[in-house]
């Protein structure tokens, strides 16, 4: 298996091998081809761009050359983005000028070949590929082709040789190119030159020299910005690295990897290093970061190998196929009916129309066993997909009962403050009561019945107030419970005026045990009608908990800043008055709620420093988070907004001026 996705990924390598001379008789054509090479490196979307300038241009002359380098174009692009089927789509645009006649540039026919070709080698459909890099290959032997494509089938020949173990040849077939000097033209034939040799290596269970043919692709792509096969680089060094039991530096490349694949769209890429990532992470049972790159590999394996994708790609090939068997029979049948009329000859025309109907039943039933075979290809990817998505919902159970206990954690320090007022009045009362008690006793003994009476209903209000901060304990203890446990989905009405009003000052409360040195203001408005919402109560309770934390959070932070640079202008003005934009700073954190028509609003606000405009699109993502390592998941304000959106068809909103306040805006819908 490990041999196999390695041809798939040097067939990926080779598949950018590209001709820097004349394609095309156009200069203008010949020069938009070039420079859609060039950009699918390190520009990706040109590629299209210029594509559609191809086409247009070609169109509008009717020119066949122009039009198949235009479709290429795209084959190539969408090849990059790992799109296959929209590749082979256009790629099979291009060849149908050749196979009705319309364009008869073996030079260009040759490439689509081969671009066809690799697509399906990318998706190990080695049947269909073999056809198109053999007809590719004869073409190359009776025809004039660029001395980099003349390398290229090579390559491919050394491929089919590695395959079948005869490694003593592979070696001079690569010093045919081990004497370029690398430019920014032929960063993708070294590419594929390294690789081979790397597979060799590898074969031989050299790791060291592995690595040391990949780190020299990783160099030169750098130097000469092809981000494509630098990602590929990057990828292929991070699964060398987790085979040396180096995992910090294994994590580094494929992270590098993402970068760029992310940037890029480059699907591919994506994919390896997400599934290298979840290998490690899960070993390490760091499952908030399995459920991050398993969110990765699904849609990146979506893209790349979907029913849909597969099946539309093997639709495409198996239509090319039976419309070229179809061809050679009619011809074949026009053939015997033009000697039939010569000769005169009945028998002839029966026994190869039998012949006819026997070869196109033989090729239906081979046709049958094909797309089975492919059935059962598809339905294999398909339960793979499924095993990764269960995968991925019971990581995501886990990670967010994780996150609902890593903020009752943070509610801990605030409930000890909280439940500890109560108590002191329980405790304070009780006592009280106690020496009331043996004073009642003592005006029993004499006989004062209205001294006893007295001291009874002075009993019987501590008793209430007993009872009262009792259940105040109790809420409190029953809140906290509520937090922790697994939401039963169940809603009820519920005051938000008291939910917003107990988070306030539990979280204020927590941040203050982590900061003893830490104030704050803290303001609420709330609407005296506003009425009970049918909601999940400790839902909700967990939306404003994040939202009330991270506004502390934030004004925190300014205040930690704002006490540094106060201490920096003090020092400079040795004890001048500070004034202006350097007055004392006061972290202030306000909760409003308002009934506006058939919609119930919550705004949590602070005066913190703001979200920049670049990073606002983000903040309810998963796992994104401007917090140090270690000190947030990502998640809340992901979690946050599901609950929001999809349990209680509300929206949450955010708006912000940098440097001087945030808002979050919650709008649930009266029901």
């Amino acid at each position: 298996m490990k041999v196999k996705l390695i041809f798939v990924w040097f067939f990926t390598l080779i598949n950018s091998v590209v001709v820097m001379a004349q394609n095309h008789p156009n200069k203008y054509i010949d020069s938009l081809f070039n420079l859609s090479l060039k950009y699918e490196k390190n520009t990706i979307d040109s590629c299209k761009i210029i594509g559609k300038k191809i086409l247009t241009h070609a169109e509008k002359r009717n020119d066949t050359d122009g039009m198949a380098l235009g479709y290429l174009s795209h084959s190539r692009y969408y090849d990059h983005m790992g799109d296959y089927a929209q590749s082979v789509e256009y790629a099979f645009k291009a060849k149908k000028l050749f196979d009705d006649g319309r364009s008869d540039n073996k030079a260009i026919l040759a490439k689509i070949l081969l671009q066809i070709g690799i697509m399906y080698m990318l998706i190990g459909q080695h049947e269909i590929c073999i056809e198109y890099f053999e007809e590719g290959i004869d073409i190359a032997q009776k025809h004039p082709v660029d001395s980099l494509d003349r390398l290229f089938l090579l390559v491919q020949i050394a491929r089919s040789k590695f395959d079948l173990h005869k490694n003593d040849s592979l070696e001079a077939i690569v010093k045919k190119v081990s004497d370029i000097e690398p430019s920014a033209e032929n960063t993708n034939l070294l590419t594929a030159r390294n690789i081979l040799l790397s597979k060799i290596a590898l074969a031989q269970g050299n790791l060291s020299k592995t690595m040391a043919y990949l780190n020299e692709i990783k160099d030169f792509c750098s130097k000469y910005n092809n981000q494509f096969f630098l990602a590929a680089s990057l990828s292929a060094l991070g699964e060398m690295y987790f085979k040396s039991n180096q995992q910090d530096t294994a994590i580094y490349y494929a992270n590098q990897t993402i970068q760029i694949s992310q940037k890029y769209n480059y699907n591919r890429h994506l994919l390896s290093a997400s599934e290298l990532l979840i290998k490690i992470y899960d070993q390490q049972n760091q499952k908030d970061s399995v459920l991050k790159y398993l969110q990765l590999k699904i849609k990146a394996n979506e893209v790349l190998y979907g029913k849909e994708q597969l099946a539309h790609l093997l639709l495409i090939a198996n239509r090319e196929k039976i419309q070229k068997k179809d061809i050679e029979l009619l011809e074949q049948k026009n053939k015997a009916t033009t000697n039939l009329l010569l000769f005169g000859s009945a028998g002839i025309l029966l026994t190869l129309g039998m012949l006819f109907l026997s070869y196109r039943n033989r090729q239906k039933s081979k046709i049958n066993e094909f797309l089975s075979r492919q059935k059962q290809n598809i339905e294999s990817k398909n339960q793979e997909l499924e095993q990764t998505l269960s995968l991925l919902k019971a990581t995501q159970t886990q990670l967010i009962q994780s996150e609902k206990l890593a903020s009752l954690g943070e509610l801990t320090a605030g409930i000890a403050h909280e439940i500890q007022n109560p108590l002191n009045f329980v405790n304070n009362f009780a006592e009280v009561s106690a020496e009331m008690l043996v004073e009642m006793e003592e005006e029993l003994d004499k006989g004062d019945t209205q001294e006893v009476k007295a001291i009874a209903a002075d009993l019987k209000t501590n008793l209430e107030k007993i009872n009262h901060h009792g259940q105040r304990a109790s809420s409190i203890v029953k809140g906290m419970l509520e937090h922790s446990r697994v939401s039963t989905g169940v809603k009820e009405p519920t005051d938000l005026n008291v939910l917003a009003d107990e988070y306030l000052r539990l979280a204020y409360h927590g941040t203050r045990a982590k900061d003893n040195s830490f104030n704050a203001t803290m303001e609420t408005h709330f609407d005296p009608d506003l009425p009970q919402v049918s909601v999940i109560p400790q839902d909700i309770g967990r939306v404003l908990l994040n939202l009330i934390n991270n506004a502390f959070y934030a004004v925190a932070e300014r205040s930690r800043s704002t006490v540094h640079q106060r201490a920096t202008v003090g020092a400079s003005l040795a004890g001048a008055p500070l004034a202006g934009a350097h007055a004392p700073y006061q972290p202030t954190v306000t909760i409003s709620t308002q009934k506006t028509g058939d919609q119930i609003i919550i705004k949590v606000q602070d005066n913190g420093n703001g979200i920049p405009e670049s990073i606002r699109e983000k903040i309810f993502q998963p796992f994104f988070t401007t917090k140090p390592t270690g000190q947030g998941t990502g998640l809340g304000l992901s979690l946050a907004y599901d609950i929001v959106t999809k349990g209680h068809g509300g929206t949450l909103s955010v708006s912000s001026t940098p440097g001087a306040t945030t808002i979050f805006e919650l709008q649930l819908p009266v029901i």
